[in-house]
């Protein structure tokens, strides 16, 4: 009867052990990744006289406008913001009133092209605008952008590159 009653005891601990280890082991998908960054490749196109007096570019959206970022990751000339530009010259872009600006920074990646991160946000379509120093736009376009996914996973998310967009530039006459 003793050996019963341990053999009982026994399967009883064995069984709470396991449903115990059950509920650890994982049931779903966990994601690693908590954040990341969405990035766009600009690339000016125009005379040299043109390229030389973009100091910045900017990408609006439906939520709002990148800002520069205070200096570039390459060994260029730090980009300061323009302090002579609107902050709305763009239709469709928030009022002060907007309770959500986006994050999105353009700093550039050589003489003739700019990057701009977008933080977690991929925007089917975007305003692209390149300025002078006077705040004088050089050249303005709307671009499409297709995102590739370039980390992470389709069920967690992760960092997306849209394909390079052109934005044509001119000195203005005059």
């Amino acid at each position: 009867m003793r050996m019963r009653a341990a053999r009982a005891v026994g399967v009883a601990v064995v069984a709470v052990a396991g449903l115990m280890l059950v509920g650890c082991a994982p049931t779903g998908h966990s994601c690693p990744a908590i954040g990341w960054t969405n990035t766009v490749a600009v690339q000016l196109e125009g005379d040299d006289a043109a390229l030389d007096r973009v100091v910045e570019v900017r990408l609006c959206d439906d939520v709002g406008c990148s800002t520069p970022l205070l200096s570039t990751p390459l060994p260029l000339e730090p980009i300061t913001p323009l302090s002579t530009v609107p902050l709305s010259p763009v239709p469709g872009e928030p009022s002060a009133e907007a309770d959500h600006a986006p994050s999105y920074t353009a700093y550039a990646a050589g003489r003739d092209s700019w990057k701009v991160d977008l933080g977690m946000s991929s925007p089917g379509s975007v305003q692209l605008i390149a300025f002078d120093a006077d705040g004088v736009p050089l050249g303005e376009a709307p671009a499409t952008l297709r995102w590739v996914r370039v980390g992470g996973t389709a069920e967690c998310g992760g960092p997306m590159q849209a394909d390079a967009v052109e934005l044509p530039v001119a000195t203005p006459a005059g």
